[in-house]
């Protein structure tokens, strides 16, 4: 329920979609462009009026050079695999939320079991005192204590119960409800599995996503950096297009090539501003497998405690 209705999930589904989107544009060729150009009209003395008018119609298409639109693919490439682990990410991060609501609900639910047992117990003994003082085997004071008993358990099992919807509404809100459509849960708490070695744990970190998000945003600068080198190489503009020339009552065919001159910016400070990035990604990466590797270590060293505790608990 929670993996298909939860509304976070939904939304990082949607991210990732539109990564991919805009990967499809970043594949895309350049447009070309129309351009309408109309010369020598509405002037003085020959150009007076339309008799020298030129109207010139061309086409022009920008030549992406220096491997810039395979760089522009290659980083829309790895955006999108970037947005598909991060929605690994928070899937994983739901489920292991969703996995402890719903424990902390059946655990609240034996709990209101164990009381009621004990509400029911109470009763028996306040039955069971109530014939001893009609026997004169017992004081009264002895009814009194067991009544209060009776009350302590009552009063603990309608805490308990109250407790148990509250955590079961939340566990609802885990996939949008508001209110949940179920009673019970089903688990067993006495079952007890043997607790994983921390060194088998600790290699298999690498396959959280979120170290393979941080490895993918790495590649993701490398290929920012390539572009931005690229983009060092100016593009080529060819232009072609029909030019009529009014005074002569003739046409022609226009070319044209243009190339921009890189004179005043040669894009040093982008390159070293992803340079930059690029180390800052492989720093973050390290510091989120720290970040892991010490979280794993207070969780294992948490299992560990209450398996002992458990284990002695039951035996």
């Amino acid at each position: 329920l929670a993996l298909t209705n939860n509304p976070g999930l939904k939304a990082a589904d949607r991210a990732r979609c539109a990564a991919r989107a805009e990967g499809r544009s970043a594949r895309a060729f350049p447009n070309p462009e129309l351009s309408v150009d109309i010369e020598n009209w509405i002037g003085s003395g020959a150009a007076k009026g339309v008799r020298e008018l030129e109207l010139t119609i061309a086409v022009s298409q920008d030549i992406p050079l220096g491997s810039r639109r395979a760089a522009r693919k290659q980083v829309a490439r790895l955006a999108a695999r970037a947005a598909d682990w991060a929605y690994q990410e928070q899937r994983l991060a739901l489920m292991a939320e969703t996995t402890r609501a719903f424990v902390r609900v059946l655990h609240a639910q034996t709990e209101v079991a164990q009381l009621k047992e004990l509400v029911a117990l109470a009763q028996r003994v306040v039955d069971d005192v109530q014939k001893r003082v009609a026997a004169e085997r017992v004081q009264p004071a002895a009814l009194d204590q067991a009544k209060v008993e009776r009350a302590l358990a009552t009063l603990k099992l309608r805490r308990a119960e109250r407790h148990w919807k509250g955590l079961k509404r939340l566990l609802a809100l885990h996939w949008g409800s508001q209110r949940p459509r179920f009673e019970r849960v089903a688990g067993h708490l006495e079952k007890l599995a043997p607790v994983p070695r921390l060194q088998d744990l600790v290699s298999r970190l690498d396959r959280h996503p979120r170290l393979a998000r941080r490895e993918m945003a790495i590649a993701q600068q490398r290929a920012a950096l390539h572009l931005e080198r690229a983009r060092t190489i100016p593009d080529l503009s060819l232009r072609a297009g029909y030019r009529y020339l009014n005074g002569l009552s003739a046409s022609a065919v226009v070319l044209g090539v243009s190339v921009p001159l890189p004179f005043f910016t040669r894009n040093r400070g982008a390159i070293a501003a992803t340079r930059h990035r690029l180390a800052q990604a492989k720093l973050s990466k390290k510091a989120a497998r720290l970040a892991l590797q010490r979280r794993l270590t207070e969780a294992h060293a948490r299992l560990s405690r209450a398996h002992l505790v458990a284990t002695s608990l039951k035996t």
